[in-house]
């Protein structure tokens, strides 16, 4: 899924990772059974051990644009803050690395210079 494809659906997929056909990755995609939170610890712990060098924060920024209608992917009735409540919308979640910040007492991060 993290792949760089130029199109991403289950025969891309397929390709991509050595299977004859999409019967497998639509299957599990689409009727699948798994330990959601399972699959949780698991991603978080790889994404910990890929991204974590010490010396960075990742932030994850989930953020809502309103859609008029369900055509758009994942658009759904949903909560958005930035929508300010539930309605008809798309939530994107965006990760980010910023470098870790430095402190100027305990447990007070150093306001960042401008200059």
């Amino acid at each position: 899924m993290l792949m760089e494809l130029e199109d991403v659906n289950c025969w891309s997929l397929a390709e991509a990772i050595g299977e004859r056909g999409p019967h497998r990755p639509h299957h599990l995609l689409s009727r699948a059974v798994w330990d959601e939170e399972a699959v949780l610890e698991r991603t978080a712990a790889w994404a910990v051990d890929v991204l974590d060098d010490g010396d960075g924060i990742l932030i994850a920024d989930e953020t809502g644009d309103a859609k008029s209608s369900t055509d758009a992917v994942a658009a759904a009735r949903q909560y958005s803050g930035s929508v300010g409540g539930v309605d008809l919308c798309q939530v994107t979640v965006l990760p980010d690395r910023h470098p870790r910040p430095r402190t100027s007492g305990p447990d007070r991060p150093e306001r960042p210079r401008r200059g």
